[in-house]
């Protein structure tokens, strides 16, 4: 399955600049190209002489406010910069809740907020209410309540997987954390980790987002202009020296 940075990956790299995609190929191709290089003088002339519209910009930063569930800042932006900008702010106010609790490993909770917005959200979304439940689990487990997570594991996650062979092979995985002592020295200690619950915390804002959009794609205008960015950098090294 493809990781959320793959998917965006792959969803702003087919919109470069066909001179970009050129400029590789070439690159490639003839690797004794000797590389230009340019005056930091004449570098930020002809970085500062193209002009970003503002209130496009202004746009896109209280679009990623919004995505990530931001209300007090989002609400401050709007009024210094003067821009239209809608919301529903109980449930920005409700997917930063949920996100918080998330990535505090308040499970339950969060699936209790989850199913108030929609009881359908985790109804329609097995992947992610199988990876929720799994971290009720994964609690139980690293408490060392065994047999809660066994029961845990039959009652949630083996009716979820049933049939699933991508979420039979997850909970196999996550079970085999049963035979350490430490659970540190797991193989699949990255279950366990803070950086995983905020993974967690992301997709299901995501997952929200998209359910009350109505299934269109929420647009991630700033991550992708950024990976862009960095994209555009990382090719235009192999071709010239710059300042950064």
């Amino acid at each position: 399955m493809e990781s959320e940075e793959e998917e965006e990956y792959s969803s702003f790299s087919n919109i470069l600049p066909g001179s970009l995609n050129e400029l590789e190929n070439r690159l490639n191709l003839n690797n004794e190209i000797k590389k230009k290089s340019i005056t930091n003088e004449k570098w930020f002339k002809e970085l500062y002489s193209h002009k970003i519209d503002k209130n496009l910009m202004n746009h896109i930063v209280a679009n990623y406010l919004f995505i990530q569930g931001y209300c007090i800042p989002l609400k401050k932006f709007i009024s210094e910069t003067k821009i239209k900008f809608d919301f529903d702010e109980i449930l920005l106010k409700k997917r930063f809740l949920i996100r918080q609790l998330i990535t505090t490993n308040h499970i339950q909770k969060a699936i209790e907020e989850i199913n108030s917005i929609d009881t359908k959200i985790l109804q329609e979304n097995k992947i992610i209410n199988f990876v929720l439940q799994r971290q009720i689990l994964l609690k139980y487990i690293k408490e060392n309540k065994l047999e809660e997570g066994i029961i845990m594991a039959k009652e949630a996650l083996l009716p979820l997987a049933e049939g699933d062979e991508f979420l039979y092979k997850e909970l196999e995985k996550t079970m085999c954390l049963l035979v350490y002592e430490n659970i540190e020295e797991a193989p699949e200690k990255e279950l366990i980790s803070d950086k995983f619950l905020e993974k967690i915390a992301s997709k299901v804002n995501l997952v929200i987002l998209n359910y009350i959009s109505g299934g269109k794609m929420v647009n991630l205008n700033l991550e992708l202009l950024i990976k862009l960015m960095y994209y555009v950098q990382d090719q235009l090294k192999n071709e010239m020296d710059f300042p950064l």
